[in-house]
């Protein structure tokens, strides 16, 4: 018991007394405006658009990459091995 006593006083003067505390955020606090809440809510508002690529354009994107992958891989590879 008179360890736990030293350490205690020990941390009280480590600790400044003027340093703000930590607190658990309350119901009422949780919703307060911020930044960092307003940028999340953009976000949500631009992503929750139903705005999407028909099919017909999605399958052109895959099949123009792909390509350009394998031809350009075909190219690297007939370089090195001739």
């Amino acid at each position: 018991m008179n360890h736990k006593r030293r350490v205690d006083q020990g941390l009280d003067e480590i600790m400044d007394p003027a340093a703000p505390r930590l607190h658990a955020i309350t119901g009422m606090e949780a919703h307060a405006e911020s930044p960092a809440r307003r940028l999340q809510a953009d976000l949500d508002e631009a992503f929750a658009s139903d705005a999407k690529w028909p099919p017909r354009l999605t399958l052109g994107f895959l099949v123009v990459t792909c390509g350009v992958f394998w031809a350009a891989l075909f190219v690297v590879l007939k370089a090195i091995f001739g």
